[in-house]
């Protein structure tokens, strides 16, 4: 109940926010708000989960979020669009990386062959 109140808050906080930015090339007028809330949500579930998976969606979140708010900005700051990219490839390599110490933790080997034996 708490993370869902945090999560109102953060809504209207990004809200406050966006109307007083002057942010005038952006089309539509729910565009920067939503960035915003993503980036705050985001940030909240990386600080109150224990777990590393709800860490990693946490940030992938405020990443998303980021990378919304930088397409804002892409005419003026096309390398913030381009950091996102990197960003997103960072990502990807971490949540690999989590997947293959967890899968090379409970069986013991990477192989995909000794996967086949796994029955219900």
């Amino acid at each position: 109940m708490a993370s869902m109140l945090w999560g109102a808050a953060a809504l209207v906080i990004a809200f406050a926010v966006a109307a007083v930015l002057p942010l005038h090339s952006v089309e539509t007028d729910l565009l920067v708000p939503v960035a915003l809330v993503t980036v705050m949500i985001g940030l909240i579930v990386l600080i109150t989960r224990s777990k590393a998976i709800t860490q990693v969606v946490g940030y992938l979140m405020m990443e998303n979020g980021i990378y919304l708010f930088g397409l804002t900005q892409s005419q003026r700051v096309p390398f913030l669009v381009e950091i996102g990219v990197l960003l997103d490839v960072f990502v990807g390599v971490f949540i690999m990386g989590i997947v293959v110490f967890q899968i090379n933790r409970e069986f013991d080997s990477l192989s995909a062959s000794r996967l086949t034996e796994l029955h219900d």
